[in-house]
C-alpha cells in the first residue's frame, strides 16, 4: 500500500473518531444546558446555584466539543499538526484521570486504549506523509 494511502487512512480514521467525539460532547453539553435551563428538584442544595452550575458546565462541555470538531475537521484534511495537538490534548486530559486517581490497567483500560489508539494513528500519519514540495 502506497505511503500516501495509509497516511489519507490514518488521517481519515483520526478525524472520524474525533468528530464522532465532538458529537458526544455536543449532544452531552446539551443536556448539560437543557437540564439547567428547565431545573431539577435536589435536596439540600440552593435551586439557583445548581442550575447556574449545569448551564455553566454544559457551555463548557459544549466548548470542548467545537474544538473537538474544529481539530476532527483538521485531521481529515489530513493536516497533521493538527493530530499532533488533538493528540497531546486527549493525552493530558484522560491521562490527568490516571495520574490523579492511580494507575491500574483493569479500571482504566478504556482511557489507556484510546490515547494508546490516537498516539499510533498520529505516528502513522506523521511518518507515511507525502514529503513537502521543494519550491
Amino acid at each position: 500500500m502506497p505511503a500516501v494511502t495509509i497516511n489519507k487512512l490514518a488521517c481519515r480514521i483520526y478525524g472520524s473518531l474525533f468528530l464522532c467525539a465532538a458529537a458526544m460532547l455536543v449532544i452531552g453539553g446539551g443536556g448539560y444546558i437543557n437540564i439547567g435551563l428547565k431545573g431539577t428538584r435536589a435536596a439540600g442544595i440552593d435551586q439557583k446555584d445548581w442550575e447556574t452550575s449545569f448551564v455553566h458546565l454544559g457551555i463548557a462541555v459544549c466548548a470542548a466539543g467545537v474544538i473537538a470538531a474544529i481539530v476532527g475537521v483538521l485531521a481529515f484534511r489530513r493536516n497533521v499538526w493538527a493530530m499532533i495537538v488533538g493528540t497531546v490534548s486527549l493525552a493530558l486530559v484522560l491521562g490527568e484521570r490516571i495520574v490523579n486517581h492511580g494507575f491500574t490497567l483493569v479500571e482504566n483500560i478504556i482511557i489507556v486504549t484510546c490515547i494508546a489508539v490516537f498516539v499510533l494513528l498520529t505516528i502513522i500519519a506523521v511518518v507515511s506523509r507525502p514529503p513537502a514540495a521543494a519550491s
